[in-house]
């Protein structure tokens, strides 16, 4: 199997986005959130209400947080985990170097680390100082040598595979020009490891990067970058019973059923500046018929649903009850959803052809198909919500004031590219979710003469490059796929590398099929730039996209939760989920 630095998995899907980027000495910046604002003072109630603050503030400890989810984690490994609701729970059991703020105002702060990393003048050496006294489940002390083994397993991909790796492999090593690095991990090279990390002593841990990434905290945020301990290392199986630095630790795992947490007794608040939890137990359920989860919620009998938003029943159920509606938040996820254009596939290497799409659009459908504006926001522009650069205003290819479409200018469009009466083309869906939009928008390009048939034929894996057959069948019609992504964390880079494959220095795969050296310089320039220019930066990058009309933007996801009544210390943090690790279940539902 290729390490990730080489191969992209639609992971991203089902991730939520970060919300701001952290300055490079320390702070953060107050970009507008997914998730929403600062909470005020007072605890708010009613609908959004964690949108807003905290709900039910309290103190009092104790109880069994109970969860419910549709399926198990990817991985319970922090360096294979890549789902977010996943990320989110690994924040019960895992400390890393840096760890998301509590609540939705953003940023990273320190966890195991001291303080913020100390870069050099270039930002390519980062050092960080660990916090004393950290311990894990076993009575064992955290010490820098466990961070670094930690982060060298994911050099380990043909056992060790899935979790953020493409983020590292090639940033903290040399790499080939198909993506793969000169190290193998500690499996097949247990020698010295990485020269990129390194630990002068058991407080210390100093990273020299390929090139310069100034949102280096960022990274050490991720639960990849968890410690773990050489000796508890069981590879692949480690998933079973990753060692906790965390308050909680595995109790029983049963992949067909259920989880459960116990609190760790060697966690000691002392040394955790973020982490305070009330609860004594979590119950995590696996339950794969939602109509299941959606009555154990409702009647009480589970608090949240940590795996997504609620089924399309129960949320149609919500939102028309005051009596639920008013237990229930509707943030935004983070997610962008948007149509892919092919420019090699014919006729879309025309770029008025591509325009005329982004005119025929009826974004409004689309909208309505997902389920409304509780589902979704209309979008004009790639960038979401909490991202550098993201600028609600900004609609290069206006669709009128109902989001209908402008057809009149599509028209217009496809004489300038020699098809007046419009063209056929495949159309490339992933999933159920992603297929909703392919009957309204089929319906909306009929309008011009533009057919598509949906192929459903192909194994698609990367909404640039919409099926394998592509690569092997350049002639292909199969010119437009139906694509949704966010952010793994909060910067521009994070964001479009994965979508443009644009020929940055940070590329997903070499043999993308869209290359444009200078928006991948533009790419490369966000993660160099200081923190007052990152917003201009990310701008910029989204402009140029939106020029070359290659990514019709429609929708910016949101999602509807319910929470019991009972559940204390309520806060949805700066990826729009609720911080699962400091709540409380003392409120009026006990």
């Amino acid at each position: 199997m290729k390490p990730r630095a080489a191969t992209f998995v639609i992971a991203g899907l089902v991730l939520g986005l970060a919300a701001v980027a952290c300055t490079s000495d320390g702070g953060s910046r107050g970009t507008p959130q997914p998730g929403g604002r600062a909470g005020p003072a007072t605890s708010p109630s009613g609908f959004n209400a964690a949108v807003a603050g905290v709900v039910n503030p309290s103190a009092e400890s104790g109880g069994t947080l109970r969860l419910a989810t549709r399926s198990d984690c990817d991985s319970w490994d922090p360096a294979r985990t890549f789902y977010r609701w996943c990320w989110t729970m690994q924040r019960l059991l895992a400390r890393q170097l840096m760890v998301l703020a509590s609540g939705p105002s953003g940023g990273v702060v320190p966890d195991l680390a001291t303080g913020f990393g100390v870069p050099n003048a270039d930002r390519t050496v980062w050092t960080y100082t660990i916090r004393e006294g950290v311990r894990f489940e076993d009575g064992s002390p955290v010490t820098t040598a466990d961070i670094k083994y930690g982060l060298e397993r994911m050099w380990a991909y043909e056992l060790i595979n899935g979790g953020p790796s493409m983020y590292f492999l090639c940033l903290l090593d040399r790499c080939d020009p198909d993506g793969y690095p000169d190290y193998k991990g500690p499996y097949l090279d247990p020698s010295g490891g990485l020269d990129s990390i390194q630990v002068p002593n058991d407080i210390t841990i100093v990273f020299r990067l390929t090139r310069p990434y100034v949102d280096f905290d960022y990274l050490m945020a991720l639960p990849a970058t968890a410690p773990v301990p050489r000796a508890k290392d069981i590879g692949e199986n480690y998933t079973l019973h990753p060692v906790a630095s965390g308050p909680f630790k595995i109790g029983s795992y049963d992949r067909d059923t259920h989880l459960t947490f116990v609190r760790n007794p060697y966690w000691d608040q002392r040394t955790d500046p973020v982490r305070r939890p009330l609860i004594d137990r979590v119950e995590l359920r696996f339950y794969a018929d939602e109509r299941v989860i959606d009555r154990r919620l409702s009647a009480g009998d589970v608090d949240l649903l940590v795996s997504g938003g609620v089924s399309d029943e129960f949320r149609r159920r919500i939102l028309s009850d005051e009596g639920l509606k008013r237990y229930a938040d509707n943030p935004f996820t983070g997610v962008v959803r948007y149509l892919a254009l092919r420019p090699s596939t014919e006729p879309l290497d025309d770029i008025h052809c591509r325009r005329a799409i982004f005119y025929a659009v009826d974004k409004s459908m689309l909208q309505a198909a997902r389920g409304g504006p509780s589902i979704g926001q209309l979008a004009g522009s790639m960038t979401p919500l909490g991202l550098p650069g993201a600028d609600p205003d900004f609609d290069p290819y206006p669709v009128g004031p109902d989001w209908t479409g402008d057809l009149d200018q599509a028209r217009s469009e496809l004489a300038a590219c020699g098809h007046p009466r419009g063209f056929t083309m495949n159309v490339g869906a992933l999933g159920r979710d992603l297929q909703l939009a392919f009957v309204p928008l089929q319906r909306a390009l009929a309008r011009i003469g533009v057919q598509i048939t949906m192929d459903g034929s192909c194994e698609i894996y990367n909404c640039t490059r919409p099926c394998r057959t592509l690569l092997r069948d350049p002639g292909s019609k199969e010119g437009l796929s139906l694509c949704g992504w966010d952010a793994a964390i909060p910067t521009t880079a994070s964001f479009w590398t994965e979508i443009l494959q644009s020929g940055s220095a940070y590329p997903a795969d070499p043999r993308a099929d869209t290359t444009n050296a200078v928006l991948g310089a533009a790419v490369d320039r966000s993660l160099t730039v200081p923190a007052d220019q990152r917003a201009q930066a990310g701008h910029e990058v989204d402009r140029m996209v939106m020029d070359d009309a290659l990514l019709v933007p429609y929708l910016l996801d949101k999602v509807v939760y319910y929470r019991n009544p009972r559940l204390t210390n309520v806060q949805l943090d700066q990826y729009g989920q609720y911080d699962l690790v400091n709540l409380g279940v003392g409120g009026p539902g006990t």
